[in-house]
C-alpha cells in the first residue's frame, strides 16, 4: 500500500531464492526534485566488510566513506551481500545520539552503516540482499 504523504515509496519484494530486493523511488505525487533515501545496516564491529572490487576493509571506529565507483555492485558482510545501486555511497560508522553520555557518543557497538542513493524523478533505486557462502 502507498502512503501519498510520504515522499519515498519503497517496495519490498521476498524472492524465491530467499533474496529481498527492496526497490525505492520518489513519491510521484509529491513535487519534489530529489531526496536521498538511507538503507541502514546492522554490521559487526570489527568484522570485515568486502566489495565486489576487491576491498576488504575491518569496521573500526576510523571513517570509512566509500562511492559505488570504488565498491563496484556489492558489498559483503558476516553471511550476506547487498547489490547496491550505481550513484550509492556506504559510510561507517554512523552511530546515534546517546543520552547518557556525557559527550552524547553512542558505542561502536552501536554504530551503523548507511547507504546512501538520490531519488529523483521517476528512476528506481534497487538493492538486493541475499545470503552467501
Amino acid at each position: 500500500r502507498q502512503n501519498s504523504g510520504s515522499d519515498c515509496i519503497l517496495f519490498v519484494a521476498i524472492e524465491e531464492d530467499n533474496s529481498v530486493t527492496l526497490t525505492a523511488r520518489a513519491n510521484p505525487n509529491k513535487e519534489i526534485a530529489q531526496i536521498e533515501s538511507h538503507l541502514i545496516l546492522k554490521l559487526i564491529p570489527r568484522e570485515q566488510l568486502k566489495t565486489q572490487k576487491g576491498g576488504n576493509f575491518t569496521l573500526t571506529e576510523a571513517s570509512l566513506k566509500l562511492s559505488s565507483e570504488e565498491i563496484g555492485s556489492w558489498l559483503s558482510h558476516n553471511g550476506w551481500r547487498i547489490e547496491i545501486p550505481q550513484g550509492a555511497i556506504f559510510e561507517w560508522p554512523v552511530s546515534p545520539f546517546n543520552p547518557y553520555a556525557k559527550d552524547g557518543k553512542a558505542s561502536l557497538s552501536a554504530a551503523m552503516g548507511i547507504v546512501t542513493v538520490v531519488l529523483e524523478g521517476d528512476r528506481e533505486q534497487v538493492f538486493r540482499i541475499c545470503g552467501i557462502q
